[in-house]
């Protein structure tokens, strides 16, 4: 697109800024004079730079017929808005009046000396001498009529200020009334006279806001409205897109500004920025006709500006727009909008702060104007290839246009009309989104509410968080995020995960066999890799139990910045010294109730790599990112992903333990033993070696184990001291530990059921005693023969012992000693000490003595049973302890005592010793358990 001064050609004058502040200072009374700038003066060059309006064109049409005698009104009241097009109005009538052959009576109430009258001017500037009208008091209807009758042309009456009149003659007195009184009078009287005369018309020029004043403080005033019945108002709000078009620019190429208008609204359509109330056409009929404007300045400029009391709204804006039009000549902007306001000139600014207030002054240099900081800062920030074009300038100059008004409509603007100011052609609106991000990061007085923008005095609360935010001590932020951390990876039953936050050495991470979550604050491969190869001084075991929780970017940057933001929003709330907004704490209040949640997303944004050991070192997986505001614990996050991966199995089934650690002795689990399997060997097996699959945890190993025994697959046992023994087949094991000697064993080792007959013709056959424990003794390579369950052989044993098919007893060296045959046989310990023995080596129970008959003394005696009585009387013992059995031998005391009313024990210790102090210990143990000792000497 070329440059707008190719299509629209400002005046000489505007293009080489030689315009002064008298270009638009338009006064009817230096007209009047023949003094002040020539374009006023001059009738052709007056007209050549004015746009004649609908209301002027009405008003010029009712004063030309009514001086040449064809009807019209005779009484006509101009009322405009300040700065709308009144004096030009004047000027235009004063000029036409001559070109009518009509005398032209001007009264400038404001350039009057408060002594002097209206109808001593009326009467100097008709006859050129005052005489009729001398005095203060005002003349009546007849008097004036005939005044008006002396002149040999048609005579226009231009009365303009009169309320600044009236206020200074409010102050001279005239007999009981003043001279403002006199002249509302007057003005009555005229009103009177010029509607009586053919070809006198009196216009009367008010300004909206006079209008009020005066009906206050004159009576009068409203019969004087009611007079001037025909009201015209010269400029509509949408024409002074025309009338500065007519006053700035010589020429204009309709068609060349049609085109560049269709080129930008088709490309504003296409980026979603045009009004939201406006159809592209509408838009664009609008800045057609406002060309080389967009229809945004003219807007902000007449509605917003112009609602100041003291703004001007057509001088003004002229005034305004003619620097701006001088300024941005030639730096080939093919149209202009807000934006270009070069806030930097100093008449440009000079002209908006008289408005909007000095104290911007300083706003202004901190935040938009200065080189080096605010929004220049931003200048360089959206990217290098819109350096040049000052983008962040450009936004905070559209913004700051927007941030005023007069009347009641709302500061500040939106995203849309921001963007629609500060885009340039071929540069995506994204990059003006970027600078409008920017700004309210770094602007201290940029106010943005409910995405409304707008600058204020008071600053900013991003600005005011972005300082306290530096100032934040880094301690604090330390401190702050590691309790966030230990907040957000908080482990519980769910995780499956012990999580260990920012460990300083492989030491703080135990060898156990859990599977372990090392969360870093920065990515360390070194250090990961040294974790999972030592633990202290020895080589870590359990090195397939780590996962480790790094940052995606090497660093939680979000994260940090996050908690350095929580703690300044904190500190701005402690703060009584700012003067906050309500809107600003309630702000601050929301920031504070959404931390949590704020913390626990920049978290998750952060900690999004795992790293999972493997042979080579480490495979990376990265998490995806939790929908704001779920608060989800990340420990619980990493073990669903991995257990989603498959690096961990949820659950391990009874039928897969048994096929791959029972059947296959060359699967994954290498099996010495192949018939058996430690189960502590099960769960530490996937834990040791980085890379394999870790197939569960304890719990889970467990439930696969009972599952499994009660399905026949494999019974669970113990093996130790070179025996295995069988406890739970086919029925639910009491506990499962996964540690110490516990076993699983095939099912081709077990034997499900054994009876008394079966121990004596398979085991004792021709041997004197076995051991109890004979049939769990194991050998791998021996080719090993079925087992019974302990609680088969147990209770086997039981039933052989009182049926007395054999005995069961003690074997120290060669010498065996009975101790149970035909009785019930206590505990079996199935130790190698603990043997059966044969029938024939066994004597039988001494039966009871049967008691003495009455007569004989009575009594009780210890006796052996007899033939028909099946109970003892008494007992007595005489036996040597075997090492390990003091235990069972204090089970069967124990069971005695519920048997006899008493009983007594011999102790006799040998071939050892004992010191002094731990023999009076002895003792005093014995004394404290309430045993009376008979200490034999």
């Amino acid at each position: 697109m070329p440059g707008f001064e190719t299509i629209a050609k400002p005046h000489s004058d505007i293009a080489h800024g030689k315009f002064t502040l008298d270009t638009y200072a338009a006064k009817l009374g230096n007209v009047v004079k023949s003094t002040g700038n020539y374009e006023y003066r001059n009738a052709k060059r007056f007209f050549q730079k004015t746009y004649v309006t609908d209301g002027l064109k009405r008003l010029l049409s009712v004063v030309e017929r009514r001086l040449k005698g064809n009807g019209g009104d005779a009484i006509v009241q101009l009322q405009t808005p300040f700065g709308g097009g009144k004096t030009h109005t004047l000027i235009a009538l004063y000029h036409k009046a001559k070109e009518w052959d009509a005398k032209p009576i001007v009264i400038v109430g404001s350039e009057m000396d408060a002594r002097e009258t209206f109808w001593g001017k009326l009467e100097m500037q008709l006859t050129g001498k005052t005489e009729r009208f001398k005095g203060h008091l005002a003349p009546g209807i007849d008097s004036i009529s005939e005044l008006l009758k002396v002149s040999d042309s048609p005579v226009l009456i231009l009365m303009d200020e009169m309320l600044n009149y009236l206020t200074r003659a409010g102050g001279v007195s005239v007999k009981k009334v003043t001279l403002a009184e006199q002249t509302m009078a007057f003005m009555l009287s005229l009103t009177e006279a010029v509607a009586s005369c053919q070809h006198v018309a009196f216009i009367v020029s008010l300004q909206s806001s006079e209008i009020g004043p005066l009906e206050e403080k004159f009576q009068l005033f409203t019969q004087l409205l009611a007079r001037m019945k025909r009201v015209i108002t010269p400029v509509e709000d949408n024409e002074i897109g025309n009338i500065i078009r007519t006053r700035l620019f010589s020429k204009i190429d309709e068609k060349g500004a049609k085109r560049i208008v269709r080129e930008y609204t088709n490309s504003a359509q296409k980026e979603g920025i045009l009004p939201e109330n406006k159809q592209a056409s509408e838009y664009r009929k609008d800045f057609q006709a406002s060309y080389p404007f967009q229809p945004e300045v003219i807007d902000v400029l007449y509605k917003r500006w112009g609602s100041f009391p003291d703004f001007q709204r057509t001088r003004g804006v002229l005034r305004l727009l003619s620097r701006v039009v001088s300024r941005t000549v030639k730096k080939n902007r093919p149209y202009i909008t807000l934006a270009d306001f070069d806030l930097a000139d100093a008449d440009i600014r000079a002209e908006l702060l008289e408005h909007a207030g000095q104290e911007y002054q300083s706003i202004l240099s901190s935040d938009i104007t200065t080189r080096n900081q605010g929004a220049k800062t931003v200048d360089g920030n959206v990217g290098s290839a819109y350096q040049l074009l000052e983008l962040g300038t450009r936004t905070a100059t559209a913004i700051f246009l927007y941030s005023f008004t007069g009347g009641s409509e709302r500061r500040g603007t939106s995203r849309n009309q921001i963007k629609r100011s500060a885009t340039l052609p071929d540069i995506p609106v994204s990059v003006v989104d970027t600078a409008i991000n920017e700004l309210s990061e770094r602007l201290f007085y940029l106010r943005t509410e409910n995405d409304n923008y707008y600058f204020d005095t008071q600053p900013n609360l991003t600005r005011i968080l972005q300082i306290h935010k530096e100032n934040v001590d880094a301690g604090l932020v330390t401190s702050r995020a590691d309790k966030e951390l230990n907040r957000c990876f908080k482990a519980t039953s769910h995780t499956r995960l012990k999580t260990y936050i920012a460990p300083k050495t492989d030491r703080e991470i135990p060898d156990e066999a859990a599977f372990k979550l090392i969360v870093l604050p920065e990515r360390d491969d070194a250090f990961c890799r040294k974790l999972v190869e030592k633990h202290g001084e020895q080589t870590r075991v359990n090195r397939n139990t780590l996962f480790f929780l790094t940052p995606h970017l090497g660093h939680a940057d979000t994260f940090l910045n996050k908690v350095k933001e929580v703690l300044a929003y904190d500190a701005i709330h402690q703060d009584t010294s700012l003067n906050l907004s309500k809107e600003q704490k309630k702000e601050v209040a929301s920031k504070l109730a959404s931390a949590p949640d704020e913390l626990n997303n920049a978290l998750c944004s952060d900690y999004r790599m795992l790293l999972i050991p493997n042979q080579e070192g480490f495979c990376e997986k990265e998490l995806g990112i939790s929908a704001s505001g779920m608060n989800t614990l990340l420990a619980g996050g990493v073990y669903e992903t991995l257990c989603a991966n498959s690096q961990i199995l949820k659950k391990i089934g009874a039928r897969n333990i048994s096929e791959l650690y029972l059947k296959e002795p060359e699967s994954e689990l290498y099996l010495k033993e192949p018939e058996i399997v430690l189960s502590s060997q099960l769960l530490n097996s996937s834990l040791r070696t980085p890379g394999e699959k870790r197939r569960a945890l304890r719990d889970v190993w467990e439930d696969g184990i009972i599952e499994g025994v009660e399905a026949g697959l494999f019974a669970i046992g113990e093996q130790c001291g070179g025996k295995l023994i069988p406890h739970h087949f086919k029925n639910t094991p009491r506990d499962v530990t996964m540690d110490g000697a516990e076993v699983l064993i095939k099912p081709e080792l077990i034997l499900e059921n054994i009876t008394a007959q079966e121990i004596l013709s398979k085991f004792l056959k021709k041997n004197d005693s076995i051991s109890t424990s004979a049939p769990f003794y194991y050998s791998p390579d021996s080719g090993n023969a079925s087992r019974p369950l302990r609680a088969a052989w147990e209770n086997a044993i039981r039933d052989g012992v009182k049926r007395r098919i054999f005995g069961v007893g003690e074997k120290i060296g060669d010498e065996l000693t009975q101790r149970a045959f035909g009785e019930e046989p206590g505990k079996i310990r199935l130790s190698d000490t603990e043997v059966l023995m044969q029938a024939a080596l066994c004597k039988a129970p001494v039966p009871p003595v049967p008691p003495e008959p009455p007569g004989n003394g009575g009594g009780i005696i210890d006796e052996p049973p007899g033939e028909d009585d099946t109970s003892r009387k008494s007992l007595h013992f005489a036996f040597r302890v075997p090492s390990g059995t003091v235990n069972d031998m204090a089970l069967q005391v124990n069971s005695l005592q519920g048997k006899f009313r008493e009983i007594q024990i011999v102790l006799k210790a040998m071939d050892g010793e004992i010191s002094e102090d731990d023999y009076e210990q002895l003792k005093a143990d014995f004394e404290d358990s309430g045993i009376d000792v008979e200490e034999e000497v």
